[in-house]
This record gives C-alpha cells, structure tokens and sequence, in this order.
C-alpha cells in the first residue's frame, strides 16, 4: 500500500465508522417511539400501571392470559359468539307482515296434489268432477264460485276439499258450466250442478252440498230442488239485489226471476247452514243475513265475527273450523 492510499484508506474507514453510528441511533430512537406510543397515557398522577390494570378483572394477571391484548381479544370473541347465539331484533310491525296471510291468497295458491279420480258427469268437457277419499257412504259435493265467470275454476276450492278429507268427509269437487264457456251462465249452470247431484247419488248414500260466494247460490238453488242439506258460505242469496257486474253478465242482462233467487224460494225445506264474514266486502253479509231470517227454523246462520270472504275456504283460517263443523254436521 502506498503512502497516498493509506491516508485514503483511513478516511474510507472513519466514514464507514460514522455512518453505522447514525443508523444504530437512528433504530434506537424509532424503538424508542414506538414504545412510547403503545404505552398508556399516565393519569395525572403519573400512574400509568393503574390505568393498565382497570383492563384486567382482580382475580386474573396479565401474564396468565398473555397480556393486556390477549385479555381483550378473548373478551370480543366472547362477545361474539353470544350475540350468535341470540335471536336478532325484529320490528314488530315487520314480524307481522311476514306471518300474516290474506285468505284471498287462496285464489293464486300453488295447485294442490291430484284427487283420487276425476269422473265426468256429462257429455259437455266441463261437466266433470273431483272425488277424494270416496267411501261409498258419504260425500259433499263442492261447488267453487268466482262470480260464474270462466276465469276461476275449481282449483282453489280442491285445497278446502282435502282438508275436509283430512277431517272424514269424502268430497266431490264439481266443475261447471260459467259465463264465457259455451252453456254456461242462466240456467245452464245450475243445470250442471244438478247433473252432477244425478251422479253423486250414485256414489254415496249421503250427500250434502257445500257451495261457496256464487258456488253457494247454486248449491242452495240445487238443495231446493233435490232435498239435499246444505252448507252455504259468503252466498250469494239474492240476486237482484247483489251490486256486482257478474249479476248482469250470469243472466245475459237480463233481470233475475224468482227461481233464479235462493232468497225468493226460501224457506228450501232442508237444513241449511249458512257461514258468513261479518266484513265481507265482495258479497255482503246482509245476503246471507236475509236469508237466514226469510228461511226460518231451518236454517241456521253462523256469522264469523270480522271475517271477510275467504276465510271460510281458507285451510289456513281460523274460521275454517266453523266450515268444518257445519259440514260434519249435516253429513253425519
């Protein structure tokens, strides 16, 4: 090594020397704040380990649970998995709304299972019917309703039928004859229904009809003219002094006559029990009301305090057990 590069050595060492200095400081001094930041502020007595112990329960040290942040993370878990365990809060009114059904639903329901067997009665296609749990003793005959129009078959009635099949009564779940199909509407209706009666009396012994809203005024024209009991729900009685536009349309425009009103030919010499929602706003109660009074001792009228239309026909009522009741009544 030469004279010049011992001098130029030596001030490469000292440089080298200076700089790891500044970086050992440097790395001290960040160790430094970060210590600082992570303790607890002091209280204003300068005890910062009291401050620290107020995180940690009396019967439980820091080194036992692993610190101060082991402490808390086991607290949240805890937290955590009881709030799991606990039912959320629902808004009353939002409860309500989920479990509340309208009886109207019954109309748009999914179809039900297939009856046992589907007879026909007539020559015409519609003249055909639903027998479910036929025993060769009993059987209600079940007309749906829909204001005689085409657009409302028996389809939703067949959910009421296999609840009373549930409860021992046999049914027959008729179609007929309504406004839009060809023979439907005044008289060719009720002459379906009557035809299906034909056929009924050749299955069971005994028979009753049970006939809903417009299904209910064929079924009580039907029991005046065959001497069958009767069950009657939201029917309509009268005609004439329903205010509907199906009135018009049934009768081709034309007024009811006397023989086309159950109220005009009452009282129909057979027991009668006629079901009826106070609030039904689709055929007032009044019908079956008029009825009931013009009918006399034969008739029994079971009004269902607050219900509107289809709650008699709805399985998923409360109301439908008086339904039930009256079916099993005249059946047996």
């Amino acid at each position: 090594m030469t004279d010049l590069e011992r001098p130029l050595e030596r001030l490469l060492n000292e440089h080298d020397h200076e700089r790891t200095r500044s970086e050992t400081a440097r790395h001290l001094g960040d160790r430094q704040s970060r210590a600082q930041r992570d303790r607890p502020d002091q209280d204003d007595d300068g005890d910062s380990g009291q401050r620290e112990r107020r995180f940690v329960p009396a019967e439980v040290s820091v080194d036992a649970v692993g610190g101060t942040n082991a402490f808390v993370q086991q607290r949240v878990r805890a937290e955590r998995a009881d709030s799991r365990r606990k039912e959320p809060h629902r808004h009353a009114e939002s409860v309500a709304l989920r479990v509340v059904r309208n009886p109207a639903d019954i109309l748009t329901d999914p179809p039900p299972p297939a009856a046992d067997e589907r007879i026909v009665y007539g020559p015409e296609p519609l003249q055909f019917a639903d027998v479910r749990n036929a025993d060769g003793e009993t059987l209600a005959l079940v007309l749906h309703g829909g204001s005689w129009k085409a657009t409302y078959n028996l389809t939703h009635l067949a959910h009421l039928c296999i609840l009373l099949g549930e409860n021992g009564v046999p049914t027959l779940n008729v179609e007929y004859r309504r406004v839009g199909d060809p023979g439907g509407g005044w008289p060719g209706s009720l002459h379906d229904v009557l035809l299906a009666v034909q056929r009924a009396q050749t299955l069971a012994r005994r028979l009753v009809l049970v006939g809903h809203s417009a299904g209910g005024h064929l079924a009580l024209l039907a029991a005046k003219r065959t001497g069958i009991p009767v069950v009657a729900l939201a029917a309509v009685c009268d005609p004439p002094t329903w205010e509907n536009d199906a009135v018009a349309a049934f009768f081709a425009r034309e007024s009811p006559t006397p023989e086309a009103s159950p109220l005009a030919q009452a009282p129909a010499g057979v027991r009668t029990i006629v079901i009826h929602g106070t609030a039904d706003d689709v055929v007032p109660f009044e019908q079956s009301q008029r009825y009931a009074q013009a009918a006399g001792d034969e008739a029994t009228l079971r009004p269902l305090g607050g219900a509107r239309h289809f709650e008699p026909i709805d399985p998923q009522s409360s109301e439908v057990r008086v339904t039930l009741d009256a079916v099993r009544e005249l059946v047996g």
